[in-house]
């Protein structure tokens, strides 16, 4: 019945409101103005037709920059400022609570994946079990982030973390527009290293720092009897464990892309 009440309280929030219309009405603005500009009318790899890939990327890209930019606010605020609101998270890391960052990366996020899983319906090209696995969970560990929780590490995970995607995404237009990727072959090669370099220093290097603190702290706050609820703590470090994983598995196709041994046909063509 908690839930039910907090979910309601939730979405009757105007920030909420307006962040879960904003996202899905800005895809559809842009989809609609391609198609009645004839831009990217060709076909992707799985049939999606490439303006809605383009409209899902420019709104992507929107969104992981904003919840970085606002996490790493957040984080430099809350290690400098000790007047700000965030410098308190860190001495109460799962029930401290900071309302901008309920305003600029939960309720944002939680529109932005809970979108995404949608779309992963919608577009085929998006359609991939481990990303509607991402998307679906990171939603749920937004949801629960609200009543509060770990609003102190989440600034990394839901902040800083997407940090990493705004290189993706120029990465991602790249690939499914070869025509700029040959018209700006400068800026997709820049993209593709910038996006390895930040993947590996921030998800496969900082991440697993952060996740190991947050579950040995967890641990300590069930055994003392302090969890407002153990489902929810529970919940978030099996999150987290799958997302760990995640991350790794990406982080090994990235590997294979920076020491990627050239082939003979680029051997000779060099």
């Amino acid at each position: 019945m908690a839930m039910k009440e907090d979910f309601v309280a939730f979405i009757q929030e105007e920030q909420f409101q307006f962040w879960f219309a904003l996202v899905p009405l800005s895809y559809i603005f842009f989809v609609v103005l391609f198609r009645a500009l004839g831009w990217w009318s060709g076909k992707a790899r799985k049939g999606s037709r490439l303006s809605d890939i383009m409209s899902y990327e420019i709104i992507a890209g929107f969104i992981v920059t904003y919840v970085g930019v606002a996490g790493t606010y957040g984080w430099l605020e809350m290690i400098n400022n000790p007047d700000s609101e965030f410098h308190a998270l860190q001495f109460n890391r799962f029930y401290g609570r900071s309302q901008f960052f309920m305003d600029h990366l939960m309720i944002p996020m939680f529109s932005y994946q809970v979108w995404n899983v949608v779309l992963c319906f919608v577009l085929n090209d998006l359609f991939e079990p481990f990303f509607i696995g991402h998307h679906t969970v990171t939603a749920t560990l937004a949801f629960f982030g609200t009543n509060p929780y770990v609003h102190y590490y989440g600034l990394f995970f839901f902040g800083i973390a997407e940090l990493t995607n705004v290189p993706l995404t120029f990465v991602d237009i790249f690939k499914y527009f070869p025509d700029m990727k040959a018209k700006f072959s400068a800026v997709n090669e820049v993209s593709r290293v910038v996006f390895a370099l930040s993947f590996i220093i921030i998800r496969l290097i900082v991440w697993p720092f952060i996740s190991f603190e947050f579950w040995r702290e967890s641990f300590k706050l069930v055994q003392n009897g302090e969890a407002h609820n153990n489902f929810v703590v529970i919940f978030f470090l099996f999150a987290n464990l799958f997302l760990t994983g995640l991350q790794f598995m990406w982080g090994s196709k990235i590997f294979g892309f920076l020491f990627k041994k050239p082939s003979k046909k680029e051997g000779k063509s060099s």
